[in-house]
């Protein structure tokens, strides 16, 4: 018996997809973080978008437009304006500060 394709879920936001399986779901849930939330932020709330290195790994630095929480949510790039979902948690103290002076 072969293993089972995982599922994909995409979400278009702004003008870029984003993509996911159950295991990234079931991943950012140990980081105490919905898949909803991070949607929402992504679609609804300000947002500081860095790229990590050279390579295709970029960071979203994001504040959720109705509870005010702060998530760094990790991306890889996979096409023109699509990113794989890599996981999502709250942001350090560090982060939040790096976002409040870009928005100050």
């Amino acid at each position: 018996m072969g293993r089972r394709k995982p599922r994909i879920y995409r979400v278009k936001v702004e003008e870029l997809e984003i993509w996911y399986t159950d295991r990234i779901i079931n991943h950012i849930a140990k980081h105490n973080v919905r898949i909803d939330e991070v949607i929402t932020a992504l679609a609804e709330g300000k947002k500081i978008y860095l790229r990590l290195k050279k390579g295709k790994d970029w960071v979203a630095i994001v504040k959720h437009p109705y509870s005010g929480r702060y998530l760094t949510v990790f991306l890889e790039k996979t096409g023109k304006h699509e990113f794989r979902l890599k996981t999502a948690r709250d942001s350090t103290k560090v982060e939040r500060r790096l976002f409040k002076r870009r928005y100050s």
